[in-house]
């Protein structure tokens, strides 16, 4: 078995209240069929509808979760996107969720990819950490400028810039929340370590 790295979605339930990953056991939620049983720890983009995952899983198990609609999978975060279509299938993964993935290219490294990923979650989380509320709904999306949000949003995202050290100093109203997530891409690329862990398991990315 080997511990491999995915970009999932998330299920919301609702009664009880939880977000739980996609394809994986909760206690709450069923596993795909094949997957029952797999230990996993993870990350989620708070409230919103993609995590990061990490499981230990069969070389049949991995084959099954890479075939999931959503889904991508990080086997060797030092191997480089190989083609076009790698990289179509990680944008077209992480677009629809409200993380921007058009910056991401061929030839790229697979660890620096999601370092940079991992930062903007972290960016996402502590905002919204800070506002209490799912951020991207209402007609939000990537393509809203910062002159668009409500002020307290304003004030959330230079709270969490200032408490993550991000460089917001850039931002203006006309700047794109593209933009503003992307700031935070170099968080963990600059040296922060980033680890996901639990179930007995640990990655450092």
């Amino acid at each position: 078995m080997t511990v491999i790295l995915y970009v999932i979605p998330v299920v919301h339930l609702t009664n009880p209240k939880y977000e739980v990953p996609a394809y994986f056991p909760h206690r709450f939620h069923a596993a795909l069929a094949g997957l029952e049983n797999v230990p996993w720890a993870w990350v989620t983009y708070l409230l919103e509808n993609l995590g990061m995952i990490i499981a230990d899983l069969t070389p049949a198990q991995n084959t099954l979760l890479d075939a999931q609609a959503g889904t991508f999978p990080v086997a060797n975060l030092d191997a480089t996107i190989p083609n076009n279509t790698t990289r179509n299938r990680i944008r077209n993964t992480l677009e629809p969720g409200f993380i921007p993935g058009t910056w991401i290219n061929t030839g790229m490294v697979y660890r620096n990819v999601m370092r940079a990923l991992a930062g903007m979650i972290d960016f996402h989380n502590r905002f919204v950490g800070i506002t209490g509320d799912m951020f991207f709904k209402g007609g939000i999306t990537l393509s809203t400028t910062v002159g668009q949000l409500t002020e307290p949003q304003k004030a959330a995202f230079i709270q969490a810039a200032q408490e993550l050290g991000v460089n917001y100093s850039s931002v203006t109203d006309a700047t794109t929340l593209r933009v503003v997530l992307l700031l935070a891409n170099n968080l963990y690329n600059a040296g922060r370590p980033y680890e996901i862990r639990g179930a007995g398991m640990s990655m450092v990315i």
